[in-house]
């Protein structure tokens, strides 16, 4: 509930950031969409190797940080790391809205395919992260503040390897493969 509750804050953050800062006139053009234009992202060298490698290597990244953030803050700063992701989305789909562009069409074809797997797994990584800290200020009923930091690393540990992991990889997959060719589909002129 109180990752949830940080990301409904997020929402207001980002979309109210889009306002005061909206994009350029013709800087995001969804209309010039074709099979050209995933090609130069994958050159941009500040991003690397753009494929389903590199993403999911940073969205377990971000998880794992989550995790150890938390035992370092008493899960303070796995908030943060739900409100900046929050605030970035909405940001973006703000500046689709303020662009006039649908922004249904931009999410289904942009987020939902591979956001299907990767939302729910970025939330369960980032819940059981924050419960690793929290659990540090109050331990698991029976267990002392040692065992209930166990507990809830194990159970984290667990989900990570069983559900997130998985969930993540195949999300990569999708978004590195699937993702663009539903979006040139979708917004391609010809």
């Amino acid at each position: 509930a109180t990752i949830l509750l940080m990301l409904m804050a997020s929402i207001g953050i980002g979309v109210s950031y889009a306002y005061e800062y909206p994009f350029p006139v013709g800087l995001l053009r969804l209309d010039d969409i074709n099979n050209e234009t995933f090609v130069q992202v994958r050159r941009i060298e500040a991003l690397g190797n753009f494929g389903a490698r590199f993403i999911f290597l940073n969205n377990l990244r971000v998880i794992i940080l989550a995790g150890i953030m938390s035992l370092f803050s008493f899960g303070s700063l796995v908030l943060f790391l739900a409100i900046a992701n929050g605030a970035f989305v909405s940001f973006l789909v703000t500046q689709i809205i303020i662009l006039d562009y649908n922004p249904w069409l931009f999410m289904l074809t942009f987020m939902a395919p591979h956001g299907i797997l990767e939302i729910p797994a970025v939330l369960l990584g980032f819940t059981f992260a924050l419960r690793i800290g929290a659990g540090l200020v109050a331990p698991p009923q029976g267990l002392d503040v040692g065992q209930g930091l166990l507990f809830n690393l194990a159970n984290y540990l667990k989900l990570l390897v069983f559900l997130i992991i998985p969930m993540l990889m195949v999300a990569a997959i999708i978004e590195a493969h699937i993702t663009p060719y539903i979006v040139v589909w979708v917004y391609s002129s010809g």
